[in-house]
């Protein structure tokens, strides 16, 4: 992504619809699905400037996988409970989560297949991944190229991407 555009996702993260509506999914997921009971370890991975931590940290301890350095910083000052690394998808950092989040970062992966197989072999048995990217290539804009999307999904396409590898609770 542009660094630019990076930093115009910081100023609206917190207001526009889009981010809003989409954490309030994430939030209804998680609720709906994953035992809550204890705390989790959770990555956000490609997690910008950290719209969605906020969120999480309610459910557990957080660590931010992010490749821009100034998203990194923003972050460790804004929530200092909350790990964030330098990391590029498919790097494999030695952890494994209870629940990995991947929202808005699939389409931005050149090699989408890896990034599943990182996504399986960075879950804890019995963990969850939540994915949220962009739909229809029909709907491409200059913006994607903008913010260097290699492609979209519709259901059909990122269904396939991940049945392989896992059990689809919900799509």
């Amino acid at each position: 992504m542009e660094e630019s555009e990076q930093w115009l996702t910081k100023e609206v993260q917190d207001r526009h619809w889009s981010w809003l509506g989409r954490k309030k999914m994430i939030q209804t997921l998680i609720e709906k699905y994953i035992d809550l009971s204890r705390r989790l370890l959770i990555a956000d991975a490609g997690s910008g400037f950290g719209s969605n931590i906020d969120l999480l940290l309610q459910y557990g301890d957080v660590i931010s996988l992010e490749p821009f350095a100034g998203a990194q910083d923003f972050i460790r000052e804004k929530w200092g409970v909350v790990k964030a690394l330098a990391w590029r998808c498919p790097e494999k950092i030695g952890l494994q989560f209870d629940l990995i989040l991947m929202s808005e970062l699939l389409e931005h992966i050149p090699d989408d297949r890896g990034a599943v197989a990182w996504i399986e072999e960075h879950l804890k048995d019995g963990g969850y991944a939540l994915i949220t990217a962009p739909a229809f290539n029909a709907l491409w804009t200059q913006m994607d190229d903008v913010v260097h999307h290699h492609r979209r999904y519709d259901k059909q396409s990122l269904f396939a991407l991940f049945a392989e590898r896992f059990e689809i609770i919900q799509f």
